[in-house]
């Protein structure tokens, strides 16, 4: 993957997955994280020319599939890219209640999954299958409109932070999804 100015939106570009090697920490990240990250979030939404913001470094290495599709062992970013992700989910999930299909598949086929794909390709982040975090997750990416009853894990306490922030209809989450996609730059390596 070479992006001379890469963005959230170029890492999940295509057919492609990041696969969270077992030897990483599950997904840990807290609510001073999700604090920093929305403050962030909302200098984008509140800024009448937004600046790029930057949102870390993400390191990968490529694993040859001998086709098109692009496989990446995620070595460094993944708390950023799954939270990130649970963000994108809850913004699916809004756009859906709030009956906005266009975004709901924009959000879907752009960011979360891979639509021509089955099992184990089907989601562009694959989470450690250790503590139950993809399982989890594919919850999360399978329940479009709202969040599937869930264990009181990080990944959920994440969705319910960002949830909250979202209440009510005042946000214009077509608008949050462009800011979150072009204005979040990333380091790739």
């Amino acid at each position: 993957m070479q992006v001379t100015d890469p963005k959230i939106s170029d890492i999940f570009d295509g057919a492609v997955q990041w696969i969270v090697p077992l030897f990483q920490r599950h997904y840990e990240w807290g609510k001073k994280h999700w604090e920093t990250l929305w403050s962030d979030v909302e200098e984008l939404l509140h800024d009448s020319v937004p600046k790029p913001h930057f949102f870390g470094t993400i390191v990968g290495q490529r694993i040859e599939t001998g086709s098109s599709f692009s496989l990446f062992s995620l070595i460094d970013g993944q708390q950023r890219l799954t939270t990130i992700s649970v963000l994108l989910i809850l913004l699916r999930n809004k756009a859906k209640q709030r009956g906005d299909d266009s975004l709901v598949t924009k959000i879907n086929d752009r960011h979360l999954i891979n639509k021509d794909e089955k099992n184990d390709r089907f989601t562009k982040l694959k989470l450690s299958s250790d503590h139950n975090d993809h399982a989890n997750y594919l919850k999360m990416i399978n329940s479009v409109g709202s969040l599937p009853k869930l264990p009181p894990n990080s990944l959920c306490k994440a969705y319910c932070f960002f949830e909250e922030k979202l209440q009510g209809d005042s946000i214009d989450l077509e608008r949050l999804w462009d800011k979150l996609s072009a204005f979040f730059k990333v380091v790739l390596r």
